[in-house]
């Protein structure tokens, strides 16, 4: 198994957030300014992943669970999300995005859209296609080792 380089590290975790960061700087994907990035992203989890308990949604987020509890207690206020108890295990909570929090989480999308195409549009075709090809590759990865630890 190669063994990663400080440098190669660093990479691997900051590439990501600073691509995000130039798409979306200084922009906010709720024009109330109800909600930040955070509560996008958590949204955008619930709907991919389906109900979460509140540990496996924090870990997806990237915050401690102590801290991501006010997260989810906003989206719960404000009809995005909903608590549920795991039926098989009471003591488990699970969170789950409501209809009205995939209407929320659609129009966020279109504004991410927006975002990334206005921020594209300083690029060449080619240079896209490259960043594509990139990602695609990222995405393939993240399964396959998503895949093997779960099969570990």
């Amino acid at each position: 198994m190669k063994r990663l380089s400080k440098d190669e590290v660093s990479l691997l975790i900051q590439v990501p957030y600073r691509l995000i960061h130039v798409i979306m700087h200084g922009k906010n994907p709720d024009p109330d300014g109800n909600l930040n990035k955070t509560h996008a992203r958590t949204l955008a989890m619930l709907r991919h992943h389906g109900p979460l308990s509140m540990h496996g949604l924090s870990d997806l987020v990237g915050m401690p669970k102590g801290s991501f509890t006010q997260v989810v207690d906003k989206l719960v206020r404000m009809g995005l999300a909903e608590r549920t108890r795991k039926p098989e295990d009471r003591r488990v909570v699970l969170v789950s995005i409501t209809d009205r929090g995939r209407n929320k989480i659609n129009e966020f999308d279109a504004f991410f859209g927006e975002c990334v195409r206005e921020t594209f549009t300083v690029l060449k075709e080619e240079e896209i296609d490259a960043l594509l090809k990139a990602l695609r590759t990222i995405e393939k990865t993240t399964r396959l080792i998503e895949e093997r630890k779960d099969a570990g």
